[in-house]
């Protein structure tokens, strides 16, 4: 919700490319979860990566206070892109070794 509300924000301000890079960010971040659900789903632990939920509020939070919801946005995209990967690369490499 807090995404989508940030994205509708960005619309009704005309700032279309940031609420792209907020909505694109909410798909990185499902994909946080959902990575480390179907690790665990495999019975795979998979707690790796730096942008974990509460990480991602803090920075949206915190730079948003600041004025900075822009920048926090598009460090929530790429943390959350580079976690996914993280743990795509962890989940597979422990599958790979059974």
């Amino acid at each position: 919700a807090v995404f989508a509300g940030i994205a509708f924000w960005y619309f009704s301000i005309q700032k279309t490319e940031w609420a792209v890079v907020t909505l694109i960010a909410w798909i990185f971040a499902f994909q946080v979860s959902y990575t480390r659900a179907r690790a665990e789903n495999e019975g795979i632990s998979c707690e790796v990566g730096y942008f974990a939920r509460a990480f991602r509020i803090y920075t949206i939070g915190f730079l948003g206070l600041l004025g900075h919801l822009d920048w926090a946005m598009a460090l929530v995209l790429l943390g959350s892109f580079i976690t996914t990967l993280q743990r795509i690369y962890h989940t597979f490499r422990n599958l790979s070794f059974r």
